[in-house]
């Protein structure tokens, strides 16, 4: 990442003229790929560049301070993006934040948020709570975030098989059941996972489960030669 980082930047850097979407994109790479101290520079060079942030600049500022754990830098540019720059906050811009907050294990604050902010919170905003609580295994604010899901997209799998998974990790295998037996009961069905290789003579996919490739025994077979070889190797 660091070379095309390299690359981009010398072409922004070699631009005559650079308009608000120029440095919405830097500060966008950089936040995608971790670098959120570049993406804050970045911000400041804008400001200093006389040019107004948009609602654009503030989402990829935000999501720098989530992928960094910046959390108390991006709690405060919630705050200054309408007091300081007249940008009013969107969904896209709480649920940066909430995804900061619970990346950083503040759940509790992250509710709160979800609770307080002033639009309705979204499936997306739910979800990525959601997320965040199986991460820091806290089931009771995850059956929260989970009942909200599934009122707002009953027929949305990812959900329901992350709750699985919460119950799952703390031990509670009576609810596991009860989610699973939810989801057959709504017809909710999770899609198989699947991978595919490319070799000259076309792909070949791989499903879970799937045993209907014209040469499964020699696939297979040879799978288990490597996993044994694995073994014996200590892995």
């Amino acid at each position: 990442m660091r070379e095309y980082e390299g690359s981009s930047r010398l072409v922004f850097d070699k631009m005559n003229y650079k308009d608000v979407a120029s440095w919405n994109i830097m500060i966008m790479g950089y936040g995608m790929h971790g670098f959120g101290g570049e993406a804050l520079d970045m911000f400041h060079g804008m400001c200093e560049a006389q040019l107004r942030p948009d609602e654009v600049t503030f989402v990829g500022v935000l999501s720098a301070c989530s992928h960094v754990g910046l959390v108390s830098q991006g709690q405060e540019f919630l705050v200054q993006m309408q007091s300081q720059y007249g940008v009013v906050p969107t969904i896209e811009h709480y649920t940066c934040v909430i995804d900061m907050l619970g990346r950083a294990g503040q759940l509790e604050e992250a509710y709160e948020l979800v609770s307080a902010m002033p639009i309705e919170a979204n499936p997306v905003v739910w979800r990525s709570f959601l997320a965040a609580c199986r991460l820091h295994g806290n089931a009771t604010l995850a059956e929260v975030a989970a009942q909200q899901v599934y009122e707002l997209e009953p027929e949305h799998c990812g959900s329901y098989v992350l709750m699985s998974n919460i119950y799952g990790a703390v031990g509670r295998y009576e609810e596991v059941s009860e989610v699973r037996y939810t989801m057959k009961q709504q017809n909710v069905k999770k899609a198989p996972g699947c991978s595919w290789i490319e070799l000259s003579d076309g792909v070949h996919i791989f499903v879970t489960g799937d045993r209907t490739h014209p040469e499964d025994y020699l696939i297979y077979a040879r799978l288990n030669s490597l996993t044994i070889r694995m073994c014996e190797h200590g892995y």
